[in-house]
């Protein structure tokens, strides 16, 4: 897979770009960006000029990379829109962003919105062939819908994804869907046929230093379980009450997840499924937050290398995750060591897993050396 090209086409940078993030578009802080080019249709056949035309203009702070977005629409009563859950709304109008802090075309963290402010988030390697909508990041959105169709306001903080201090080049790629006509259009032009999504992705001149995020995230829990047999006894807890806290921390290119008897009762829970067939196991996707940090690592053409759903409710457990590269080469070794759940039907066993993942990407050319590892171990002692 060739490196993308270099676009001619730098993101301006300022100190404070003084951007209210409420889909007006009308700040005096838009002065300073710059627009991108005109999009060109991807489908439903490519390389035209789209009946639909998009303006994107981008900035830059120390803070965050803002982009304004115009949708232009003659029939905005038509638009395909709604309120919904998180990463739910995937088939309305939407202006997807793909951001590639790196820029080198090997994963990107992607940014929709609807027009009514529906947000959705993931992450696209290069070897994908979808987004993987289980990673949820910190970001901010607002639209608005005129007569003319519809405007956004998108801010993605530095700290949200994991950078270099010195941005000299990003990867970007802004595509907008429009399905009550099936017309996509990308800036810059992409084509359905190319393999790797990510490698027709526009490398612009980055914003230049900014500062790396070393603010630590501190989540306290306290819960309280009670049932007809005593006290809960999916967490660690004293009388039934259980405290627990997890703490994030990104300082740049790194990240570290430390989590001591950390609770899943928030997330999502799995939808039902009807096992009908002995023979092939029932999958249910991974959505604790422990577990998502650098698990696109374990994905591959033939499928997810390791299924961290085995592994039940941790006590304690420890996650870092490292990149390093010039954008020629990419490394990345997340671990963790969550302990396991006691479980009844082990007669009071305790389990133990550790798992360690890597990559490391180099281009040469028009062509890629691409290799990943992967290792998985268990321990389950039986206490008698």
């Amino acid at each position: 897979m060739p490196m993308p090209p270099v676009q001619a086409l730098s993101v301006p940078h300022v100190d404070a770009a003084h951007i209210v993030v409420d889909g007006e578009v009308s700040d005096a802080g838009w002065a300073n960006a710059v627009a991108l080019p005109a999009f060109t249709t991807s489908a439903p056949e490519p390389g035209l000029t789209p009946a639909f035309q998009t303006d994107v203009t981008v900035l830059s702070d120390d803070k965050a990379l803002y982009l304004r977005i115009v949708a232009h629409d003659p029939e905005p009563r038509k638009l395909r829109t709604g309120l919904g859950r998180r990463d739910a709304r995937m088939y309305d109008d939407l202006v997807t962003v793909y951001l590639d802090p790196a820029g080198t075309g090997q994963r990107a963290w992607m940014f929709a919105v609807n027009p009514s402010g529906a947000r959705l988030d993931g992450i696209r390697t290069a070897t994908a062939s979808m987004d993987d909508y289980a990673w949820d990041g910190r970001w901010d959105a607002a639209t608005r819908i005129s007569q003319d169709g519809w405007t956004a306001e998108i801010a993605i903080p530095w700290r949200t994804v994991r950078h270099a201090s010195d941005v000299d080049t990003i990867g970007l790629l802004v595509m907008r869907d429009v399905p009550r006509t099936g017309e996509e259009s990308t800036w810059p032009a992409t084509n359905p046929q190319t393999p790797g999504f990510l490698s027709e992705e526009g490398v612009i001149g980055g914003p230049g230093k900014v500062p790396r995020s070393a603010g630590v995230d501190v989540i306290p829990e306290l819960t309280f379980g009670w049932n007809e047999a005593g006290p809960d006894s999916e967490r660690w807890t004293v009388e039934g009450i259980g405290p627990g806290a997890t703490v994030h921390w990104s300082p740049g290119t790194a990240s570290l997840v430390a989590a001591v008897n950390p609770d899943f009762a928030q997330v999502e829970s799995d939808t039902p499924q009807i096992a009908t067939n002995r023979r092939y196991a029932l999958y249910f996707e991974e959505k604790r937050p422990f577990f998502l940090d650098g698990q696109e690592a374990f994905q591959s053409p033939a499928g997810d290398l390791v299924y961290t759903r085995s592994i039940g409710v941790p006590r304690y457990g420890v996650r870092a995750t490292q990149e390093t590269g010039n954008g020629r080469s990419q490394r990345c070794t997340p671990w963790t060591q969550p302990p396991g759940r006691r479980s009844q039907r082990m007669a009071g066993g305790a389990t133990m897993s550790w798992l360690a993942r890597s990559r490391w990407t180099r281009s040469r050319g028009c062509g890629e050396i691409s290799a990943r590892g992967a290792m998985s171990a268990s321990l389950a002692p039986t206490v008698n």
